[in-house]
């Protein structure tokens, strides 16, 4: 019997690229999505994956759609990368991004923990939990200062991951990591860069490991102009 993997944020850069990891080993994918007037799959359809995924209607901010999916799929893993992820749009609406990014991820670790308690949960977290650091070198042990609202968030999310898995014995992980490509968000800066410098086959994110799946490393030649 194949795995099943419910994808949160699965339209995004990350969500995109992790369907289709998942589909390479097999698994039936499905992705949570918001409603938008416009279409928002380009990033499925670059990869050549829209056509095989199952994507679900439903908003991370409202508990029943997220249970209702987590219902539906009874999912094997879990993936939470949806949030409200501006750093700068974090100061213009801290409410919206702390219900999404912070209270977003409550809503599925609770969903799981009533519905699918067996289930593992990944949470992404962010390099900005550290955000002023105060050490020359970071390691394991480099303590969180988060600096803006964004980042907050994502450390409440972070640590609620933490204490589900600690106080309901949930199968539940938060890492982050960095990455990024032609199919990230046009408002970033080195993305804007990536036409020039990165060929439309290449892209690259950092040896990982999800349970146990060892996922390889690409990389593309970045030159020192970049």
């Amino acid at each position: 019997m194949k795995k099943r993997a419910l994808i949160t944020g699965i339209t995004g850069q990350d969500g995109a690229y992790l369907a289709k990891f998942l589909l390479e080993q097999d698994y039936e994918v499905y992705g949570l999505r918001r409603r938008t007037s416009l279409p928002n799959e380009d990033r499925l359809s670059y990869l050549g994956v829209f056509d095989h995924v199952r994507l679900l209607e439903g908003e991370i901010l409202d508990e029943s759609s997220v249970m209702t999916a987590v219902r539906a799929v009874e999912p094997h893993e879990v993936y939470n990368l949806a949030a409200q992820s501006f750093v700068g749009a974090s100061w213009r609406q801290p409410l919206l991004t702390a219900q999404s990014t912070g209270v977003g991820a409550v809503n599925v670790l609770e969903a799981v923990r009533l519905l699918r308690p067996n289930a593992r949960v990944y949470q992404a977290s962010s390099s900005e939990m550290f955000g002023l650091v105060t050490d020359r070198t970071q390691s394991e042990t480099t303590k969180f200062y988060p600096r803006s609202p964004y980042a907050a968030a994502k450390l409440f999310a972070h640590w609620m991951t933490i204490n589900y898995r600690e106080s309901y014995r949930m199968f539940a992980c938060a890492a982050s990591c960095s990455i990024t490509s032609r199919r990230f968000g046009a408002w970033n800066s080195s993305r804007a860069r990536l036409p020039m410098a990165w060929p439309a086959s290449s892209w690259g994110y950092s040896r990982s490991s999800y349970w146990g799946i060892s996922m390889p490393s690409e990389t593309g030649d970045l030159p020192a102009t970049m």
